[in-house]
């Protein structure tokens, strides 16, 4: 099995597992759900429903403004601690 699928299978989804890898890895950074479609090669609609899940979680935090919604990762959520 892959490891992609085995991922998913533990985490429910392999665009949430997309999704978390993104913002591990770039912590610093703010994206747009198309952005976040766009480098993670996934639909949209599952990225919004994602980015629900995981800003429940509290991996992920929201800015909504008029036009778009901004995600970005909430660093003193303990994945983000590297001591």
């Amino acid at each position: 099995m892959h490891l992609m699928e085995t991922l998913a299978r533990i985490f429910g989804s392999e665009t949430k597992v997309k999704m978390m890898k993104l913002f591990l890895f770039n912590g610093d950074k703010f994206f747009t759900t198309k952005e976040i479609s766009d480098r993670t090669k996934s639909d949209v609609s599952k990225v919004r429903k994602e980015a629900s899940t995981l800003e429940k979680m509290g991996l992920v935090r929201k800015k909504n403004n008029k036009r778009e919604t901004w995600l970005y990762p909430k660093l003193t959520f303990p994945l983000y601690k590297t001591t």
